[in-house]
């Protein structure tokens, strides 16, 4: 997961980075840390516990497909980044 994936799937669940560490238990000042590119890399069992604190709220990373295209699935969103890349989230559960 990179910093900007982080940051789009917390604003996407309108979480707070406080709320992201409470549910990843993770300090609050690490996610901070990563999510303005101050550790490119977190320690492995970080970024496993962050992913999964997403996915457990009902977050999926997703490429773009037919399947995942917002005109196929309500719940997709396409997040540009500053490098002019494009992430896709869908949020499980919603209609």
């Amino acid at each position: 997961m990179t910093p900007a994936q982080c940051f789009a799937a917390r604003s996407l669940l309108g979480w707070s980075a406080r709320d992201l560490g409470s549910r990843s238990n993770t300090s609050f000042n690490t996610i901070l840390r990563f999510e303005r590119g101050e550790t490119q890399n977190p320690n492995p069992s970080v970024a496993l516990a962050l992913v999964r604190a997403f996915e457990q709220a009902g977050v999926t990373f997703a490429e773009p497909t037919r399947e995942t295209s917002p005109s196929h699935v309500a719940q997709v969103r396409e997040v540009k980044l500053d490098d002019g890349s494009k992430i896709f989230f869908s949020k499980r559960g919603d209609s």
